[in-house]
């Protein structure tokens, strides 16, 4: 007998779709347009208002049969880790800064325009724009105080314990974290662009800002390397010009870089006298009046 011809009536019962699931740790990657140089891999930056108003930026395009799409994300996007991940662990290596006291390189930074953003690191730390105090946050500026101590940088953990070693390390990374949330909004706020950078190294002011602490350590590399009376003298004139008070005045953490920060511009105004005595008797008593006003106890300004 033969057997019966086969069914071939399609089927209309659907197949099970497949669903792939990934494994822990490639699920996709949470998507977020940067607003205002926000940092998202800064728990700082991540704020509701950054995300909300990142949000309010998403529009769609139509197509030309009337359907819409989404538009491309703009060129400023990024992709967030994981929650908790902090800002210094971020792909991409910190710039290398530049070194204006190494002999023959090259130092970018200009002495300040009116309108320039510059960070003042002595007596009471602050950010000065056109003469006027823009900023004077305090652990904001304690963190921009040490960033300029150390140029190449330093990490979270770091300034954890430089800046705040008796605090419960979970509430001072917050405090880490919003501090520096509020000091890149006031560089922002300036107009001074993206100044405070981050990696997996950690943190480290760019290399263009105008400090004034800078400004004294290139001037006195530059009376160290003079081979001539004048252009030393030029070189610690601007030097001693700028010491207006103690580093990072009432800072404890800093003690140390500001007595030896103050010992080199004792050295510097006793030795600018001894230059300017035979010729400039009148410059030489103004330089050691200026310094007595900040050393007012060391003996050798007196002779």
């Amino acid at each position: 007998t033969d057997p019966p011809p086969a069914d071939t009536t399609l089927s209309t019962t659907p197949s099970p779709a497949t669903v792939t699931e990934l494994p822990i740790g490639e699920q996709p990657a949470e998507q977020i347009t940067l607003v205002d140089g926000a940092d998202p891999t800064d728990p700082a930056d991540r704020t509701e208002e950054n995300l909300n108003r990142a949000g309010a930026t998403d529009q769609t395009s139509a197509a030309p049969d009337g359907t819409t799409s989404p538009s491309p994300l703009p060129a400023e996007t990024a992709t967030l880790p994981p929650a908790g991940i902090p800002a210094q662990d971020r792909d991409g290596p910190l710039p290398t800064p530049t070194d204006p006291e190494a002999p023959g390189g090259e130092d970018t930074r200009t002495q300040p325009g009116p309108t320039e953003i510059r960070l003042i690191l002595l007596d009471r730390p602050h950010l000065r724009r056109a003469d006027q105090t823009v900023y004077q946050g305090r652990l904001s500026l304690e963190i921009a105080g040490y960033l300029a101590l150390h140029r190449t940088g330093a990490t979270t953990t770091t300034l954890i314990s430089a800046l705040l070693p008796d605090a419960d390390p979970d509430r001072a990374r917050d405090q880490i974290y919003q501090a520096i949330r509020r000091l890149r909004e006031a560089f922002r706020r300036a107009g001074a662009g993206q100044i405070l950078l981050s990696d997996r190294g950690g943190y480290q002011l760019a290399s263009t800002l105008s400090c004034d602490l800078w400004d004294i350590e290139k001037a006195l590399a530059a009376a160290d390397r003079a081979t001539d009376d004048d252009s030393r003298v030029a070189a610690l004139r601007t030097a001693t010009g700028l010491y207006t008070g103690r580093l990072l005045d009432g800072c404890e953490w800093a003690t140390a870089h500001a007595t030896h920060l103050e010992h080199r511009l004792i050295d510097a105004a006793a030795d600018l006298a001894d230059l300017l005595a035979d010729t400039h008797p009148t410059d030489a008593a103004a330089v050691l009046d200026h310094a007595l006003t900040h050393h007012p106890y060391t003996e050798s300004l007196y002779t």
